[in-house]
């Protein structure tokens, strides 16, 4: 895990490499304080003017306000739990996606999430997905401006990491989960029987409550495109968020984001599966 108060920008090469991870999808995002005057036909606009490999987008609903505090009963939220969101204003999430089917902007008032999604290509790497976010995101700020809505006021930082770990890869059976991951202990009981699914979630506060990890194992069974064909998965979630302040802005609470997922996702998997994925080590 990254250690110090105030994480300082990326500008030297990953520590961390693999030749191909097991990540599926990487999500960067920037909350910021609902602008008033913004609406639903601005962001129709905004997709207007991001040309022609932006073909294709569908409204979702929108995503609640998320926040990392950090006062004695905070760690709990979010667990188990839900919340109400009430509005005189009815609001939408816009997906748009590239032609690709590999990229996708999310906007929402509040909201500006950019992602990773793995179809064919390998994985470009933390810093190449960063600079497309830094360059969409720059976009949007500046048609914000030119509608006269508001000033963005980001105040948290958002980096997601969802992997999927196939069965017939680096495990086999339920009994193998618990020699994929360090610290995870699964006792096989004689009654009512072995385990067969599995779902894990936690917290880890970030050095100086800079931020916190949220951590996500389950299985899974998906659906692929072919009638009748399904695959077995674990699905590894990593979320990493906090507060955007003076010591921190947005570019250097993503960096700090990345590195918590990174580094607990290398410190928590067995050597042997590391290896099957292509690991360097610390480069």
């Amino acid at each position: 895990m990254p250690s110090g108060n105030s994480p300082e920008r990326s500008t030297v090469a990953p520590k961390h490499i693999f030749d191909h991870p097991p990540v599926i999808e990487t999500v960067l995002g920037a909350q910021f304080k609902p602008l008033s005057l913004l609406t639903n036909g601005h962001l129709g606009m905004l997709w207007s003017t991001l040309g022609k490999e932006w073909s294709s987008g569908k409204d979702v609903p929108t995503l609640a306000p998320a926040y990392e505090r950090f006062e004695p009963e905070s760690s709990w939220a979010g667990l188990g739990g839900f919340s109400l969101q009430f509005t005189a204003t009815p609001s939408t999430r816009l997906q748009i996606r590239n032609e690709a089917q590999d990229r996708m902007i999310q906007l929402q008032n509040g909201r500006f999430h950019y992602n990773w999604m793995r179809v064919n290509e390998v994985y470009p790497h933390y810093s190449a997905v960063y600079a497309e976010f830094d360059s969409q995101w720059a976009k949007f700020r500046d048609f914000i401006a030119a509608q006269k809505v508001g000033d963005v006021e980001v105040d948290q930082w958002e980096v997601t990491y969802v992997n999927h770990i196939p069965k017939g890869t680096v495990w086999s059976t339920p009994r193998d989960w618990s020699k994929l991951f360090r610290g995870l202990s699964l006792v096989e009981a004689t009654e009512p029987g072995p385990v067969e699914t599995l779902a894990i979630q936690t917290a880890f506060q970030l050095p100086g409550k800079t931020g916190r990890l949220h951590w996500k194992l389950q299985s899974a069974l998906l659906t692929d495109a072919k009638p009748g064909v399904t695959r077995e998965v674990l699905r590894l979630e990593l979320t990493a968020r906090g507060p955007v302040s003076e010591k921190i802005d947005l570019k250097a609470g993503l960096d700090l984001g990345h590195d918590a997922i990174i580094d607990t996702f290398v410190a928590t998997t067995s050597d042997e599966a590391k290896k099957v994925w292509g690991y360097h080590g610390n480069c």
